[in-house]
């Protein structure tokens, strides 16, 4: 520290969300070096961070770190850099969809393997988090039919982050009859670029859904419902996945 210059007023999470919250300007809260003042600040407050304490606290730094980033963003027309989000070993790359019950981004683990982690917006809605993880593990462990098995995807990891329910499914990708490997596009998406979809592709589409169905069915797992961003196609491959 320079001689004469006063102690940052933040050491610890408490004392970093408390300035975040009482700064009413970008220049009270960033002081005389904004990029590094950012930084040591995101990294105190980071919801992630905070993951196992109470309810109230987490809250804050939820609201603290969204008022960081956002006056870091107005100033000087910068764009607020944001720390990447890291649950154990996985990254969370981007948002895939998300629902009334669950969200859902693609994430990478340590050694680059790729996956779909799906939070619980509520606690509340744990346990039907953990009802579908026992629906997953039941329909992969049919016995009378491999067929299907190809595009149920599995349950590889569990935890809770911010007292909801999270859960790591192996992403869901088709194979391509020339090989290799095809990404898996919601039919939301797919109305969303072609308007009207030529029959044929319907057709297929359509006995895709009716034969998972059949199979989830036979296992004793109802979907509760089936909505456009429910159904997860690879238009190449003519594959499905049904998801949620």
């Amino acid at each position: 520290m320079k001689a004469g210059s006063a102690p940052a007023p933040y050491t610890d999470a408490v004392s970093a969300i408390r300035h975040i919250e009482n700064a009413t300007t970008a220049s009270v809260l960033f002081g005389a070096d904004p990029e590094k003042t950012y930084r040591i600040l995101a990294q105190l407050c980071h919801p992630d961070k905070l993951a196992t304490q109470p309810a109230a606290m987490q809250k804050r730094a939820n609201d603290a770190f969204a008022k960081l980033s956002q006056m870091y963003a107005s100033l000087n027309g910068k764009a607020a850099p944001t720390a990447p989000v890291v649950f154990g070993k996985w990254v969370v790359e981007h948002p895939i969809t998300g629902g009334d019950i669950a969200d859902l981004y693609q994430i990478t683990s340590s050694t680059h393997k790729r996956a779909v982690l799906k939070i619980a917006l509520s606690h509340g809605d744990n346990d039907l988090m953990d009802r579908e993880i026992a629906a997953i593990k039941k329909l992969q462990g049919d016995i009378r039919s491999d067929k299907f098995k190809h595009y149920i995807p599995q349950a590889i990891d569990s935890f809770k982050a911010s007292n909801r329910r999270a859960v790591v499914l192996s992403m869901a990708e088709a194979e391509l009859r020339e090989g290799g490997f095809e990404p898996m596009v919601s039919l939301e998406q797919i109305t969303a670029i072609k308007k009207k979809l030529d029959m044929r592709h319907v057709v297929w589409m359509t006995n895709r859904l009716l034969s998972a169905l059949g199979f989830v069915h036979n296992n004793g797992s109802v979907h509760g419902a089936i909505l456009p961003p429910h159904l997860m196609y690879g238009p190449l491959s003519h594959t499905l996945m049904l998801v949620d």
